[in-house]
């Protein structure tokens, strides 16, 4: 008797569990595909340069004098998840991608510190976006 009463709830919550699966699985796969507010995504016609550009995202370097030797930092300003992502681009090409491999090599041969070469490559994907942005904005004949 006892079996025979648990078997019904045990198929209801298996057949809850798989549901609210799914329907995990749906919000996460619209969260991605979700597009950005408008506020987040104004164009990148409003960017008059590539400079400007990693001026909003942060990867503008910024100067620092702790000596007689002049460097450079990242800006702790900017829209976050755009230095989010282009981080997480950098950390990526960083492990798989050879010229990125050899600019970071390259860097770091020269005396900066692996942080700084970070700095220059995050730039470097800063400037390749901004083109490929603007490439796809622009109208064709």
């Amino acid at each position: 008797m006892v079996g025979a009463a648990e078997r019904p709830w045990g198929r209801l919550t298996d057949h809850v569990g798989l549901a609210g699966r799914k329907t995990r699985a749906s919000t996460h796969r619209r969260a991605r595909l979700r597009r950005p507010d408008r506020r987040e995504d104004p164009g990148i016609t409003r960017f008059r340069s590539a400079a400007a550009y990693a001026r909003h995202n942060g990867t503008a370097p910024l100067p620092v004098w702790s000596s007689n030797r002049a460097r450079h930092r990242l800006s702790r300003t900017g829209n976050r998840q755009l230095n989010a992502a282009l981080h997480r681009i950098a950390m990526t090409q960083a492990r798989c991608h050879q010229p990125a491999k050899d600019l970071l090599a390259r860097r770091r041969n020269a005396g900066d510190g692996g942080l700084e070469a970070l700095r220059v490559l995050k730039r470097r994907l800063s400037d390749v976006v901004y083109q490929a942005l603007h490439t796809d904005c622009t109208p064709r004949a």
